[in-house]
């Protein structure tokens, strides 16, 4: 058995609270009806944020050597918020509403924060991808889609001057028209 280095460790012991945390999920005491938040506080958010992403590190796949021997390949899966939404177990609305919850510093909960910095993590990772321009590479899909990116294509349509008149020499320098 080979000893573990403390990354690992630290690895293991974040995966294994972010599943205690999500399991766990007790009711919240709300007066209002609906359903109560998947989360109490930004530290177990911020914790089950985590878990998703060395989940998605330390993803492996099965790869078939030349010998024909089966093997574990360490796989990064893709960090998308989706998959971060799945793993929490809310929905993509439920994660924005956390976000627009905001910091509050009196009570210590910093659900903004925390949701901000996960989706920066999976906007950087679909840049990254579209750097590495792989073929079939739908990075700027997800770009444009979950992130608000946009092609931009500047277009001047001012007129300088009396346009009649430009138009008139644009068709006397093409020989259009004779000069008078």
């Amino acid at each position: 058995m080979t000893k573990k280095t403390k990354a690992e460790t630290k690895r293991e012991a974040i995966l294994a609270k972010s599943e205690e945390i999500i399991k766990a999920a007790p009711p919240a005491k709300r007066p209002n009806a609906g359903q109560p938040p998947a989360y109490e506080t930004s530290l177990e958010l911020s914790t089950a944020i985590e878990g998703y992403f060395i989940q998605c590190q330390e993803r492996t796949r099965p790869f078939v050597t030349m010998t024909g021997k089966v093997v574990e390949v360490k796989s990064p899966a893709p960090l998308h918020i989706t998959g971060l939404c799945c793993f929490l177990g809310i929905s993509d609305e439920t994660l924005n509403n956390y976000e627009k919850r905001g910091d509050d510093d009196e009570n210590q909960q910093y659900f903004g924060s925390v949701i901000t910095r996960a989706k920066k993590k999976c906007e950087n990772y679909a840049v990254d991808q579209l750097f590495e321009g792989q073929k079939g590479n739908k990075a700027d899909f997800v770009l444009k889609n979950n992130f608000r990116w946009e092609d931009k294509m500047k277009t001047d349509l001012s007129l300088e001057g009396n346009i009649i008149a430009q138009i008139h020499e644009g068709r006397r320098r093409a020989g259009l028209i004779e000069d008078e």
